[in-house]
């Protein structure tokens, strides 16, 4: 594993900030939404479908968002962990001898930003991240398998797991691809409501794609609410 791996984390803007939130107070209005949604279920919800909404509607709906999603920014509990994490690697690569530099790369695709919207999400994101490490963006529809394999080490996706089928679909990951790799999704799997289905396709497809599959609590990737 090179030193490049160890050090550099791949990851989305919706894992940053809940524009799962974002769409429903886009498509209802936020005084519908704080009467209707039953924020404690939201915060353990076994997949993104609601009382007043079935996971294929808001899944159409969530594949429509765009810039206006981000208009006002629902932090998470993940992005905190993320700057605790980044810390922690600065910390371990300097300890062994490296220079510290990390980078961490954030998907921004479907959202299309002007240069200065994006200077100014980038010097947000980096104060955020108490500059541990160098921001910068991407915008890809899918996973870049190719991208990653040179370049990162640690994934956090809201979605890893249908990027990751995907992939597999697709073949862009072969079997054996990644294997160096560590994946960090939420615990109810973003879209998918079989997970242990998909688990056992994807290991069956491509032998276990990484080293690490690790689950983060939903509630990790929900809006931080006053």
């Amino acid at each position: 594993m090179t030193e490049t791996r160890l050090k550099n984390i791949y990851t989305h803007i919706d894992f940053l900030f809940d524009t799962r939130y974002a769409t429903l107070i886009n498509e209802f209005g936020e005084e519908c939404i704080e009467k209707n949604l039953d924020f404690k279920f939201y915060q353990i919800r076994p997949e993104d479908s609601f009382d007043f909404m079935d996971g294929v509607t808001f899944k159409y709906l969530y594949g429509k968002r765009d810039v206006y999603t981000l208009v006002k920014p629902y932090k998470v509990y993940a992005s905190e962990f993320l700057a605790q994490r980044l810390m922690q690697m600065k910390t371990e690569d300097i300890s062994l001898g490296g220079d510290g530099q990390l980078k961490i790369y954030i998907n921004i695709y479907p959202y299309v930003l002007t240069n200065n919207e994006k200077e100014k999400l980038k010097n947000g994101l980096s104060s955020y991240f108490l500059n541990k490490a160098q921001v910068e963006f991407r915008f890809d529809e899918e996973l870049p398998v190719d991208f990653i394999d040179k370049n990162v080490y640690e994934i956090y996706l809201y979605d890893g797991l249908e990027q990751l089928n995907l992939a597999v679909t697709k073949r862009t990951l072969k079997i054996g691809g990644l294997t160096d790799k560590r994946l960090i999704v939420p615990d109810n799997v973003g879209f998918f409501d079989n997970r242990d289905e998909v688990l056992m396709d994807l290991q069956r497809k491509v032998f276990h794609p990484f080293v690490n599959l690790d689950f983060m609590s939903i509630a990790m990737l929900t809006y931080i609410k006053k």
